[in-house]
């Protein structure tokens, strides 16, 4: 025995000193058993069989050498795949609480059958050492007929603090048939973490067994009594059935998200064609945030084939050294995602080339992107150094950003001394789907480009583009917002196109919001065409977005431009769109609801009279405004009429924006005396000949003649005045719909005149070529009128007012909702003018809405 022993020959099994025992067999797998914690010393009562399986393992530590040959200074912390493995006969599953590396190789042939305890490769993965990643299991078979009891392709339970990464079940199958048994794809039960994971096996419960949670990828998830419990940027594509027992819940992604708001789901999908579940989650108990409840169909999740859409956030940053991990591989529009090998995501972030994204280097991130714009929110104070746990997707819409400063470079490939300072536009952006406010408390200039396609819908907090833009250092300037959408339903909050609260000491320079609407419905809350609240200050703006209430809130404030003036100062601006207050109780000005607080001002601002439906700029004072004596309502001629800034009501509109004390910077172009002022910039940033250079923004074409007005008389061209007679062109928001304000002299329709009905409409193209396709989307306002109405809509052909069945189109079918109505229909985006008539009589006409856009719009 003594020269056998003698005879062994000491081997390293940790060659590369990372610390992880390295396994090139299925009996050293195997093995791991009795060594759950991965420090290379056996249970005692196995440790002959360990160095069976580990020959020449090195069993003690001295100075020169550390267990299993792993470095004496940490020693041994757990274990590393050397290859891939396959399994023969019934496996044991096994508990483990430390490192178990998989680096990208796989495991197959596992065959689980007990009737007792946990089921998976792994029984337990427990204690925050806990971990599993990079790894595959193929074609694994799990069966476990216990009860109360947890099963799953990789592990039955993961515990609290331990996690699971970059792993994956392909194919397969588990199936339970105990009461109270959790089933998953990967795991049973999650109490810890799993990221960036996916499942394709086959999960279901044979019998009726009751309390049973099954899903394609988790079964159960609850946290523990302190961390949480997360499943994030992972999937499940594997078929789901589940038992009729009594309490039992199925989820094409989780069976039971069972605990508190310390549970979430986030970007985790489940596949509509193969889970045979409605829901990717059968039970919801915590309403677990980021959760895409609905399945997804394949072409959804084979579609995006990089860093986009449903995969946003999905580039993360495991190892957090700031720099997004590049984990998977989207393949072709037909594949699902699978992940990349450690050497691919190696070769794929050294081969990023930096991208410099402050070209001009004056300290402003450039923008050219709609997911780029989003991005600023994690980015709130603008110096290019984003929220720790959204650093990988800021770095997916930046791709190749410098994410650190040294005395060569600076954040984002801003100046090295200063920094980044914001953000800037570089061209004009479109917006799909619904947006988040967000706040921001330093600089973003438009540069003179627009946002198009803003919906803000939003039943808690700030709505806006922004929510908030605070401190002395928040500034928006030289932007336009095009045909916005925001409505806030929640009771004592701020809500404008641009930004819901402006807090003191922040600007808004030459900005403006250029038709659309702003809508609250929610208690003591304000609501502007601009901003919804203004302590700040508001200089050489505009809006004429339609601000209204519905539902008949109390203590409201609205107005053209902002809602509450708390202490803020607006300064040479306007507003004309429609300020409809409802029935509610609340202040209502065309320009500013309420000015309060010590220091409001309001100086050389104007609102329209002719469209605001109100009947004063300010609708109350209050506090000790400083001065509003020039907050005047003009007609829609006296706006329109003066042409420069010499005399007249423009004659301190000419002002130093930029502060350098050189010139005043000429920001306005005053059209002819049909158009209101609008605003011109400097777009390509060259500063000179002045501070802007002429393109205008945000003003109706004047080659565009006005609506025709077939029957004078009848309420005139719908602009707010019943008239007898004759037509006043309305200023058409470039990029889609102006609100218009028919006639209210019509007794025969209305019992009361101030009831008016109010029109807006906005315009959307989708397609391209032959294949372009209009639609307007109308949305009438019925106001006070309570008794029963039926619109008759007539659209312009280009020479006459016609109704729609008469020119082949289908008259829409009005959906009302409370008293108002909304309608979509397909036109000819250059001629979209409708003419709106009341059932009761022919030709009893209400108004007009002209639609008219010459812009593309998306």
């Amino acid at each position: 025995r003594a020269a056998l022993i003698a005879a062994i020959t000491p081997v390293d099994y940790d060659a590369d000193d990372d610390g992880l025992i390295e396994i090139s067999t299925a009996a050293q797998l195997n093995a791991v058993r009795w060594d759950a914690n991965g420090d290379g010393d056996p249970d005692a009562a196995d440790a002959h069989v360990y160095s069976t399986v580990f020959p020449g393992r090195t069993h003690t530590a001295d100075s020169m050498t550390g267990l299993m040959g792993c470095p004496v200074a940490d020693g041994c912390t757990g274990y590393e795949l050397l290859a891939n493995l396959t399994l023969t006969g019934s496996w044991t599953p096994m508990d483990f609480t430390s490192a178990f590396e998989g680096n990208d190789y796989t495991i197959s042939g596992l065959s689980v059958s007990v009737s007792s305890g946990r089921a998976g490769l792994f029984a337990n993965l427990t204690t925050a050492n806990g971990v599993i990643r990079n790894v595959g299991l193929l074609s694994p078979s799990v069966a476990n007929s216990a009860a109360s009891q947890s099963s799953g392709g990789l592990v039955g339970s993961i515990g609290a603090g331990a996690r699971v990464e970059a792993s994956y079940v392909q194919g397969g199958s588990v199936t339970t048939a105990g009461a109270a048994n959790h089933a998953g794809g990967l795991a049973g039960v999650n109490q810890g973490r799993i990221r960036a994971s996916y499942a394709t096996a086959a999960v279901g419960h044979t019998g009726n067994p009751a309390n049973a949670a099954i899903g394609g990828l988790v079964g159960y998830m609850e946290h523990a009594a302190t961390g949480s419990a997360e499943i994030t940027a992972s999937y499940a594509a594997g078929a789901v059935t589940g038992s009729s027992g009594a309490n039992a819940t199925v989820g094409g992604l989780l069976g039971t998200s069972a605990g508190s708001a310390n549970d979430f789901v986030a970007d985790s999908y489940c596949d509509a064609g193969v889970t045979t579940q409605s829901s990717c989650i059968g039970a919801n108990n915590n309403n677990s945030p980021g959760v895409i409840n609905a399945p997804h169909s394949a072409s959804d999740l084979q579609t995006p084939t990089d860093y986009s859409g449903l995969y946003l956030r999905w580039n993360l940053d495991l190892d957090a050294d700031l720099v997004p991990d590049h984990l998977w591989n989207f393949g072709a529009n037909s594949d699902y995602p699978t992940l990349n090998t450690p050497t691919q995501r190696a070769a794929l972030i050294a081969a990023i080339t930096p991208v410099d994204y402050d070209a001009d280097d004056d300290g402003l991130i450039e923008i050219s992107t709609a997911a780029q714009l989003n991005a600023v929110r994690w980015d709130a104070n603008g110096d290019g150094d984003p929220d720790a746990a959204d650093a990988h997707v800021y770095s997916t819409v930046f791709p190749g950003r410098t994410h650190t400063a040294d005395s060569m470079t600076g954040r984002m490939g801003c100046p090295a001394t200063g920094g980044c300072t914001g953000y800037e536009l570089t061209q004009n952006l479109t917006l799909t789907g619904n947006w988040t406010p967000m706040d921001f408390t330093r600089t973003f200039d438009g540069r003179g480009h627009t946002i198009s396609g803003l919906t803000v819908a939003v039943s808690s907090g700030r709505a806006g583009l922004f929510g908030n833009l605070t401190t002395a250092n928040g500034v928006i300037r030289n932007l336009g917002l095009l045909s916005p959408s925001v409505t806030n339903s929640a009771a004592s909050q701020r809500s404008g196109a641009l930004v819901g609260n402006i807090g003191t000491g922040a600007n808004v320079d030459a900005s403006y919001v250029a038709g659309g609407s702003v809508t609250i419905s929610g208690a003591t809350s304000q609501a502007g065409g601009l901003a919804g609240v203004n302590a700040g200050r508001i200089r050489a703006s505009y809006a004429t977005a339609a601000v209204s209430t519905t539902g008949n809130p109390t203590n409201f404030y609205i107005g053209g431009l902002v809602g509450y003036g708390l202490g803020g100062e607006i300064t040479t601006s306007y507003a004309a769109g429609a300020v409809t207050p409802g029935s509610g109780t609340g202040d209502a000005g065309g320009l500013v609801g309420r000015s309060d607080g010590s220091g409001d001002t309001v100086t050389d601002s104007y609102c329209d009279s002719s469209v605001m439906l109100v009947t004063a700029c300010i609708g109350a004072l209050a506090g000790s405004p400083v001065s509003t004596a020039t907050a005047a309502a003009h007609p829609t001629g006296d706006l329109q009429s003066p042409t420069e800034y010499a005399g007249g009501i423009y004659a301190n509109w000419n002002l130093d924006l930029d502060g350098d004390s050189n010139t005043n910077d000429d920001p306005w172009d005053f059209g002819t005396a049909s158009q209101y002022p609008a605003l011109k910039f400097d777009t390509d940033g060259n500063g000179t000949p002045t501070a802007y250079e002429f393109g205008v923004q945000g003003r109706p074409d004047p080659n565009l003649p006005p609506a025709p007005d077939p029957q004078p008389g009848n309420g005139g061209n719908g602009n707010g005045g019943s008239g007898n007679g004759g037509s006043r062109p309305q200023p058409i928001a470039r990029g889609g719909g102006q609100p218009y304000h028919p006639a209210s002299a019509h007794p025969e329709i209305y019992t009361n005149p101030r009831h008016e009905m109010t029109a807006s409409c906005a315009l959307k193209t989708t397609g391209e070529g032959d294949a372009a396709q209009t639609t307007s989307t109308m949305t009438f306002d019925l106001g006070a009128y309570t008794r029963p109405i039926t619109l008759v809509l007539s659209l312009w052909d280009g020479q006459f007012f016609r109704t729609l069945q008469s020119q082949n189109i289908p008259m829409p079918q009005l959906r009302q909702d409370g008293q108002t109505a909304t309608v979509e229909v397909v036109t000819d985006p250059s001629q979209t003018r409708f003419r709106i008539d009341s059932e009761y009589g022919l030709n009893l006409v209400l108004g007009y809405a002209d639609c008219r856009t010459d812009d593309p719009v998306e």
